[in-house]
């Protein structure tokens, strides 16, 4: 279940992990798989494989995620950053996979 409560900036970003829900605090990065992304009438959704992360529809963070992830990246490992800037409150990355020495 995610929460649907409004907050003043808009904001909604919660983490849904086997039936308990998380928060993302400014400056924490979730790294998951990328599942796709879906929608209803008041939210848009990131279905990832750690949970789903939900955002106002019409707000940045809706704006931002529907330009960069694409269906291209389903099935690859991201890592999405909240930060406190305005204009850019979050992050996402492609996350490469590392080989160990």
């Amino acid at each position: 279940m995610v929460s649907a409560n409004a907050h003043g900036d808009g904001l909604q970003l919660k983490v849904e992990v086997e039936s308990k829900t998380l928060q993302l605090p400014l400056w924490s990065e979730l790294v998951c798989t990328f599942n796709g992304l879906s929608a209803n009438q008041h939210f848009t959704y990131i279905k990832t494989s750690r949970g789903l992360l939900a955002f106002r529809n019409g707000s940045v963070e809706t704006t931002y995620v529907q330009e960069k992830l694409s269906k291209e990246l389903i099935g690859h490992k991201i890592a999405i950053l909240r930060t406190d800037i305005p204009e850019k409150p979050l992050v996402v990355r492609l996350v490469d996979r590392c080989v160990r020495k």
